[in-house]
């Protein structure tokens, strides 16, 4: 008689996160241009979650949340090791009702506009999303957008948890 061998795999989370920005043109409202791009998760975003399962009191569920949408002007391109920006410019305080939890496909959808009086005349080529305690979450890198009135930027991110 054969017997079967319990067959159980090794299991993990993926966190993966893709970015949407929007050049709109403030009169008309439309869409000039479009970027699109996939970000990097940092070293200090992982601990992040490892620290919300762990419920520890240092820090706490407010200190990790994803509080903020920053950008930047510094085209380096991201790494697991960035803990900021490389030349932050402006950050975009971000409320619940700039995120959704999309629980049947285990995403978070964080979205931001960067206004037509915001961060005028420089180069915008970096975006990052901080926690509450100022925590680099992820960062990307993308083609310079020379901000001006003209136009504001809209943000749409996309965070996906998957089992592995």
């Amino acid at each position: 008689m054969i017997q079967k061998k319990n067959m159980q795999r090794d299991s993990g989370i993926g966190i993966s996160g893709r970015l949407v920005v929007k050049v709109c043109d403030v009169k008309t409202g439309r869409v000039l241009r479009v970027h699109r791009g996939k970000n990097q998760i940092t070293y200090d975003g992982l601990i992040g979650v490892i620290s919300l399962l762990a419920q520890d009191t240092l820090p706490t569920p407010s200190d990790l949340q994803i509080a903020y949408l920053a950008v930047g002007t510094n085209n380096t391109p991201a790494t697991q090791g960035d803990v900021s920006l490389g030349n932050q410019v402006f950050k975009i305080p971000l409320s619940s009702a700039n995120r959704q939890q999309v629980g049947a496909t285990q995403q978070l959808v964080v979205t931001a506009q960067l206004g037509n009086s915001d961060a005028n005349g420089y180069d915008i080529c970096e975006a990052g999303l901080l926690c509450g305690n100022n925590t680099m979450f992820s960062r990307l890198t993308f083609a310079p957008e020379h901000k001006t009135a003209a136009f504001i930027l809209q943000f749409g991110w996309t965070l996906t948890l998957k089992a592995l």
